[in-house]
């Protein structure tokens, strides 16, 4: 019995170092899909092989997916305590601040469909299992079979067979296993590892880290886009910020809908911004999806969550954004759905949807968000929420009516809904003011004249879908914030406090207001993070989104389901 436990290990030993050797001969060859999907099956069969979990960790990182980076680093450092590199990049996968889209939509990081989605953000390149792949291969190995000089033929395609040799192996290796032929598959492991080892040296400094290992090189494109949007209360700047990131990501971004309206053949793809508010945009969308162009689609959240009359279910334009129909019809237009939240991008995925987050950004083209704030001895708390969140704010009324009676140098600026004012009645007007709202580009400068942002919110399912927007513009303004427990705070974590109960919010507004120091300090750390938001800087997450529709892997919904 334990001659036989030391055979099996020696066999695994020896089955772990030979996908090993398969997938650094990838990456030699950067064929970064192969290299992944050999991991993934190695990590099938011996699922605690920290070497290759390593890997696959640094491919993450690579890709901005910080908490997905975290989450197999530290199934690493549970295999190996010891290791203080694997706290390093635990350490740097947490305080990335790259923006990013949601890679694993949803799934574990090892998962199968995860891992696919990762090799999709690397190379910009489906990874469906390709039947002109194995027609390639088949038609090469009929070219040499029937060519009347067999070695001129195999000296013609050398790139060719370099590059499919060892998945041809691979897959004979596994069909002699399946049918009992042990010995053949022996041989044929022999040849592959004759093929691996021949690759040359690399220094030792280049083969530890991912990083230096996948080098992916992106091709510019001069792609048109027919971009068009209706904006929401939800999305004020959204649509500039989209713009300036295609722009800088080389795409020719056409805007003008009288240009739009007139012809469709001179653009490549369409980019529509909550287009179920416009019938307009509706009609061209259909006949542009109709056309075989693809679409995508970018919604401000589920507004299928609204009920009927809610403040915030019409654009600014006052078009119909929660129309369950059109809403539903806008979806199934689209290849590609894309969200500023990355909840929102996980529930529309479950559904079956390509759905991603790409959260949202900012603009220095607007130079109120650089201005530099007033100094003043006042400090103003602020509340600035959207009509129908009212019962949010009630629920810290008490705490901020406590506050302002303690510090009598604090003032309460309210802005948005106008029925949050009188809810401090028991406060002097000389304490409390309200801000109207101002149009789009001016509102850096509402947001600057408040020190500390409260932010509210139930934890009711539409509050969960929220983006990250209030904490990254207020980051951006140099403002500290307070909000509640929602998954968008939790997950931009920078420049703020979270509050988990009614005493949370008096005790967080109390040191907020009594240390500067602090305040400064968490200022500082959201201004930071919200750097990597800046529109020029989102052009990398959005020529992602914009490779992966141009090269579909799978039909909308209603084709595949014959809606």
């Amino acid at each position: 019995m334990g001659f036989n436990n030391y055979s099996e290990n020696l066999e695994n030993l020896t089955e772990i170092q030979r996908l090993r050797d398969l997938g650094r001969y990838y990456l030699h060859h950067n064929l970064i899909a192969q290299a992944l999907q050999t991991y993934t099956a190695l990590l099938e069969k011996f699922p605690e092989d920290a070497a290759t979990l390593v890997i696959v960790g640094d491919s993450y990182l690579m890709t901005g997916d910080g908490q997905a980076a975290a989450a197999i680093y530290s199934q690493v450092i549970r295999l190996e305590p010891d290791r203080k590199d694997l706290l390093q990049r635990i350490e740097l996968a947490k305080k990335m601040a790259l923006p990013e889209v949601s890679i694993a939509g949803g799934f574990p990081p090892l998962h199968p469909q995860a891992i696919n989605r990762l090799i999709e953000q690397l190379t910009g390149t489906s990874v469906v299992i390709d039947e002109a792949q194995i027609y390639r291969a088949a038609e090469l190995l009929e070219k040499t079979i029937h060519s009347d000089s067999p070695a001129a033929s195999v000296s013609q395609h050398l790139d060719e067979i370099d590059e499919l040799l060892p998945a041809i192996l691979e897959l004979n290796i596994r069909q002699a296993r399946s049918q009992g032929r042990s010995d053949l598959a022996a041989e044929l492991i022999a040849l592959q590892r004759s093929l691996l080892n021949e690759q040359p040296s690399r220094p030792a400094d280049q083969t530890e880290s991912a990083e230096n290992r996948l080098s992916i090189s992106e091709e510019k494109t001069n792609l048109h886009a027919a971009f068009m949007s209706e904006v929401s209360n939800f999305s004020p700047l959204r649509p500039g910020v989209m713009k300036t990131a295609l722009e800088s990501a080389g795409i020719i971004v056409h805007d003008q809908w009288e240009e739009l309206a007139s012809s469709r053949e001179e653009y490549d793809l369409v980019i529509a911004h909550n287009p179920q508010a416009n019938s307009q945009f509706m009609k061209a969308l259909a006949g542009w999806a109709g056309s075989g162009k693809p679409v995508v689609v970018d919604m401000d959240t589920d507004f299928r969550m609204f009920p009927a009359g809610h403040p915030n279910t019409r654009s600014l334009n006052q078009g119909e954004l929660s129309d369950v129909r059109v809403f539903t019809a806008a979806l199934q237009l689209a290849d590609v759905l894309t969200f500023p939240s990355t909840e929102a991008a996980i529930r529309f995925s479950k559904e079956g949807y390509q759905s991603f987050s790409v959260p949202d950004g900012w603009s220095e083209k607007n130079s109120l968000w650089l201005k530099k704030n007033r100094g003043t001895t006042r400090l103003n708390l602020g509340i600035f929420t959207l009509p129908g969140n009212l019962e949010s704010v009630a629920l810290i009324r008490r705490a901020v009516i406590r506050v302002l009676r303690e510090f009598p140098q604090v003032r309460l600026v309210i802005s948005g809904d106008p029925d949050v004012y009188p809810l401090f009645d028991s406060i002097p007007d000389t304490r409390r003011v309200y801000l109207p709202s101002t149009e789009p580009d001016d509102y850096p400068f509402l947001l600057a004249q408040v020190d500390i942002h409260l932010f509210p919110a139930m934890e009711d399912e539409l509050s969960i879908l929220e983006s990250d927007r209030r904490y990254m513009e207020a980051g951006v303004r140099k403002t500290a914030w307070i909000g509640s427990p929602l998954p968008a705070a939790e997950e931009w974590n920078a420049g703020g406090l979270i509050s988990r109960s009614v005493d949370d919010w008096y005790t967080h507004m109390k040191a907020l207001i009594q240390d500067s120091d602090m305040r400064d300090r968490l200022a500082m750390e959201g201004n930071t993070k919200s750097q990597e938001r800046e529109a020029q800087k989102m052009a990398e997450t959005w020529n992602s989104v914009i490779q992966r529709v141009m090269k579909p892997v799978k039909p909308k919904p209603f084709l595949k389901e014959g809606k």
